[in-house]
């Protein structure tokens, strides 16, 4: 195969049918224990094109490759080891193997995931949130996906099992959810016909009720 010229060429040679993800599920024990599945995703960004998405990847801690256009500057170096850079036009196998080396760069920052207990109490980095039912289980599932993409539908059914709300329920919750969390330092991006990630938030509020 010739060099992809494009990053839509190279997001579909990667994982066809996808727009910006490639996953790799990694398997590791932490120091209780506990085995753990991280499902990590290296998120694919265009260069020049998404500079400003790139920024905001950089603050949430996401694994990311920029994919540089032929003719442009690559962007400013980073010492942040989650992120590497290649030239367009380039064969989809040398962008795999930039990826997976994203991917096991990664797998340290995954193992200080967040924790919720039985009791809805969530942890990350010394603080803490309570958290309603609800919004205990949406949390908890997305921390067993700690650095990828969770989709509504597996929301939906670890929210309310058994049970089939509105569409826009899940929604609802996210807003509230949202708040909460951001009072532990962390965010819930949204990934558009995907789902939500759990990803560390640009910054620290208040405490909320």
């Amino acid at each position: 195969m010739r060099g992809a010229r494009s990053a839509s060429e190279i997001r579909e040679a990667i994982r066809p049918g996808s727009s910006r993800f490639v996953k790799v599920a990694e398997t590791f024990v932490k120091p209780d224990s506990r085995t753990v599945v991280l499902m990590l995703d290296v998120t694919l960004v265009s260069w020049p094109k998404e500079r400003h998405r790139l920024d905001q990847l950089r603050r949430q801690r996401v694994p990311r490759l920029v994919l540089v256009d032929a003719q442009e500057a690559p962007p400013a170096p980073t010492p942040d080891t989650i992120e590497d850079w290649v030239r367009l036009p380039i064969h989809p196998s040398d962008v795999r193997a930039r990826v997976a080396t994203l991917q096991l760069r990664a797998i340290p920052e995954r193992e200080d995931a967040p924790e919720v207990d039985t009791d809805g109490l969530v942890t990350f980095r010394g603080r803490t949130q309570v958290l309603p039912p609800v919004e205990s289980r949406l949390t908890n599932e997305m921390v067993e996906r700690w650095g990828a993409v969770v989709r509504r539908d597996c929301l939906m059914r670890a929210a309310w099992p058994g049970a089939d709300p509105a569409r826009n329920t899940l929604d609802t919750h996210m807003v509230r959810l949202r708040r909460r969390l951001a009072v532990v330092g962390l965010g819930v991006r949204t990934v558009r016909s995907r789902g939500y990630m759990l990803v560390v938030s640009d910054s620290v509020q208040t405490a909320v009720s």
